[in-house]
């Protein structure tokens, strides 16, 4: 199962590019993953989903991580 969505991403923090969440489930396991991906310069990352998570609850996650910035006040 393969699911895209821009789930509000920041722009890429390296180019500055439009990002895409991508993910990708294992029916027989149930285990899944999240990736977000810059369309531009390609950067990206790998999140892991634990089973038993519902994907909005993973986009929710993902967009969180990859919109923080080092500058924006969080710890």
């Amino acid at each position: 199962m393969e699911n895209k969505c821009e789930d509000e991403l920041k722009p890429c923090p390296f180019c500055g590019g439009k990002a895409e969440i991508t993910l990708v489930g294992n029916s027989m396991t149930g285990y899944s993953k999240a990736e977000v991906r810059c369309h531009s310069c390609g950067m990206g990352r790998t999140y892991r989903k634990i089973k038993g998570m519902s994907s909005g609850a993973i986009r929710s996650q993902v967009a969180e991580k990859w919109n923080r910035r080092a500058d924006d006040g969080r710890e």
